[in-house]
């Protein structure tokens, strides 16, 4: 019976997702689902946050939750974009982080009022109950709709977000698979670790040989999928803000999250896209702490990994 359920669309859903973000896993994953059997359930909606794993074989989620994650998402690579070239100038010309001189840009108090537009129209789709459809922002392409071709920028966005998607059930997976295999942890932040550190691993660990298979850049899919991480525990710090996660579940803060994914990352130094990765994460702490009204005033760094990691200290540990 079991089995048979394996191929309601729910699953099926959840396991194109993890085969369109890592295609070169397909078979380890189809010995995955063979070996623990796992359903993943679209639960009723409700006006929180439903992600979550149990013992007896599911993996329940819902479509708010997909359209939470994937809004999120979208708003915070969006407001990416009110720091990423002003980022990327100072670190050219070897220039310190000063908020006066960077608010005292041409047009930047226009692009955090589309930033701050965007981000209230998601939170009113967020917040509607029950859930409101029509208040989906027009200028972001729901989820189900990423087959559609659009625009260049669009389809990189989606690819992203994707990744970002993947990561966190991926995630709520690993903490199914732990389960099953009767793993128990003194310390339940170590399993939140631990199913980051696989998520992560899912994703990026095997990405070479995609990029042989498909013919890109090796080291631009590899950072193309670190970014998609990078946002995914973006969207993660907020959710927790939003107090969107099952109440009494412990989770790590995201700072803890973000610096054990930075420790762990090998991103080669000699290649193009490493200043973009670095740039584009550091912009997703930016805006984290515009939203939390803690900028810093300045920061010194030689190079984009360094400014990530100060900017880090600026969250609580």
């Amino acid at each position: 019976m079991m089995h048979e359920t394996q191929q309601n669309q729910e699953n099926n859903d959840v396991i194109e997702l993890f085969n369109l973000v890592a295609p070169e896993r397909e078979s380890e994953l189809n010995i995955l689902i063979h070996k623990y059997d796992p359903l993943f359930f679209r639960a009723s909606d409700q006006l929180r946050f439903i992600l979550d794993e149990n013992h007896l074989g599911f993996i329940r989620y819902s479509d708010r939750t997909l359209a939470e994650i994937w809004l999120l998402g979208w708003v915070v690579w969006k407001e990416m974009y009110c720091w990423s070239s002003f980022i990327e100038i100072l670190n050219q010309h070897s220039m310190p982080f000063v908020l006066s001189e960077f608010d005292d840009l041409p047009d930047q108090s226009e692009s955090y009022a589309d930033a701050d537009d965007l981000y209230s129209k998601a939170m009113a789709f967020i917040e509607s109950d029950p859930i409101d459809w029509e208040l989906w922002p027009s200028s972001i392409p729901k989820h189900k709709e990423i087959h559609i071709p659009n625009n260049d920028e669009n389809n990189f966005i989606n690819n992203i977000v994707l990744f970002s998607l993947a990561f966190i059930f991926l995630h709520e997976f690993r903490h199914f698979i732990l389960h099953k295999e009767s793993c128990t942890f003194k310390d339940p932040l170590d399993e939140e670790f631990e199913c980051d550190r696989w998520a992560t691993w899912y994703i990026l660990a095997d990405s070479e040989t995609y990029s042989k298979t498909s013919n890109e850049d090796s080291m631009k899919v590899k950072t193309n999928r670190a970014m998609g991480i990078a946002l995914g525990n973006a969207v993660i710090a907020r959710i927790q803000n939003l107090d969107l996660w099952e109440k009494g579940k412990s989770h790590p803060s995201i700072a803890e999250r973000m610096k054990k994914f930075a420790e762990n990352l090998d991103l080669s130094e000699n290649n193009i896209h490493y200043d973009a990765f670095w740039n584009v994460s550091s912009c997703f702490l930016l805006a984290s702490l515009r939203r939390q009204h803690a900028l810093p005033a300045r920061i010194e760094f030689s190079d984009l990994r360094e400014f990530f990691m100060k900017l880090l200290k600026r969250f609580d540990l």
